[in-house]
């Protein structure tokens, strides 16, 4: 799908993901688009250097512009993720061009739920799905978690000195 160390859309793969695009209008549930590297590691070593973890994004990024491109609607899409050479199709060959690729992964009604428990409310208000709205205030676990967080905090704080903080 890939040339090593490129996000850049083999020709054959780019016209495979506008010709499935357009189905992603019939379907509800939405998607998650995985990028993914083989275990060649980049060469540069800053910290703020491209990375495989920055290239699987990029790939990530590059198969859903190739889907919008198609036709597929913006709102089809949940997550953007690079996966870097983490999980491996071929880890009996981790170099193999088997391992650069993209991974399309149609969400179920719950995992949708549990993405938007996890990371709060999309920006604009939107359905994940039918049964799901992007509304804060029916994520009870999220309230829970925040709880728990912040309990600590507010009883030290009412337990330590001025200025001692």
């Amino acid at each position: 799908m890939f040339r090593s160390g490129s996000a850049e859309v083999m020709p054959a793969f780019a016209q495979l993901l506008r010709r499935i695009g357009p189905m992603f209008q019939e379907i509800e549930n939405q998607l998650v688009i995985a990028g993914h590297t083989d275990a060649v590691p980049y060469q540069a070593k800053s910290v703020f250097a491209a990375s495989n973890w920055s290239l699987s994004t990029d790939r990530a990024l590059a198969a859903r512009a190739h889907l919008l491109a198609g036709g597929m609607p913006t709102t089809s899409v949940l997550q953007v993720i690079g996966m870097a050479d983490a999980a491996l199709l071929n880890a009996q060959h981790p170099e193999s061009p088997t391992n650069r690729r993209v991974e399309l992964l149609v969400t179920t009604k719950e995992h949708a739920h549990n993405v938007r428990e996890t990371f709060g409310p999309l920006t604009e208000r939107q359905m994940f799905t039918p049964e799901l709205e992007s509304s804060v205030i029916d994520t009870p676990l999220l309230q829970t978690l925040k709880d728990k967080l912040l309990r600590p905090l507010q009883s030290s704080a009412t337990v330590a000195p001025a200025g001692a903080l």
